[in-house]
C-alpha cells in the first residue's frame, strides 16, 4: 500500500553525511573574568593564537585514520582532531583532568595520555571498554 503523495518525494533520501561534527566545551563557572577562572581553576580559556593570528571557531583539515583491525566502534573520532582539542583547552598544569564521560573506542584517553595529561573515562558499553582497553595498551607498548 502506497501512502498518497509518497510517489512526489522519489529520490529524497536521508543518505548524506554531516562533515563536520559539533563539540561543546564545559568549563567551570565564570568568577568576575577569564583571567581570574583560568587562576583560581587552571581552565577557562583556549589556547587560540598560533604564529600567524588566531585559530579559527572552524577545525579543518583533519583526516580520518585506519582503524585498529580490533576496533569496530561505529563513531571513531579522529586521534588528530582530538589532540588539537587537548592541546586548545588544557592547560598543561597539574592537577587538570580529562574526563570523557563516554570514552567508546578510547580516543580520547589516548590523546591524554599522548599530552601526558591524566583522564577519566567512563563508559557503559563492555565492548567499548574493551577496545579503549587495547588502544590504550598499544599505545603503551609503541610510544612509551
Amino acid at each position: 500500500m502506497e501512502l498518497e503523495g509518497a510517489s512526489e518525494w522519489e529520490g529524497w533520501h536521508s543518505c548524506l553525511r554531516n562533515e563536520w561534527e559539533a563539540i561543546s566545551v564545559v568549563q567551570k563557572p565564570l568568577k568576575n573574568s577569564y583571567t581570574q577562572t583560568l587562576f583560581e581553576h587552571n581552565v577557562g580559556l583556549l589556547k587560540a593564537k598560533t604564529s600567524v593570528g588566531f585559530k579559527s571557531n572552524i577545525i579543518e583539515n583533519i583526516k580520518r585514520e585506519d582503524l585498529e583491525i580490533f576496533n569496530d566502534h561505529i563513531t571513531v573520532k579522529p586521534q588528530k582532531l582530538i589532540e588539537t582539542l587537548i592541546e586548545l583547552s588544557v592547560p598543561k598544569n597539574k592537577g587538570n583532568i580529562i574526563i570523557d564521560p563516554f570514552i567508546g573506542s578510547g580516543t580520547a584517553a589516548v590523546a591524554a595520555k599522548m599530552a601526558n595529561v591524566d583522564f577519566i573515562g567512563i563508559e557503559i558499553n563492555p565492548q567499548y571498554v574493551e577496545i579503549a582497553t587495547k588502544r590504550l595498551a598499544e599505545f603503551e607498548r609503541s610510544y612509551v
